[in-house]
């Protein structure tokens, strides 16, 4: 087996996970929280200055292409859709 080691990282919120990479790679600075998806640094990797950034939820994502107005109007209409299918 190739040499392996073992980085720590700690997200924001103050969970820390550990990751296993190959010891000749270059380490990521960070890495996804999997407990709360917020971005988790190494200890090697100093924290940056916006500690309230996270990975984008589907929520984020659908909010950059729709506004709530055409979400209201698609729900609106995808309702009469299923109540006309009874």
């Amino acid at each position: 087996m190739a040499d392996r080691m073992e980085v720590t990282y700690t997200c924001v919120s103050g969970h820390e996970f550990t990751r296993v990479f190959a010891a000749d790679i270059t380490v990521p600075g960070t890495w996804d929280c999997p407990r709360c998806g917020k971005i988790g640094t190494s200890e090697s990797e100093p924290a940056a200055n916006d500690t309230s950034a996270s990975a984008r939820s589907h929520w984020d994502m659908l909010m950059e292409r729709r506004t709530m107005e055409e979400l209201t109007e698609m729900l609106a209409v995808r309702v009469k859709e299923l109540r006309s299918e009874r």
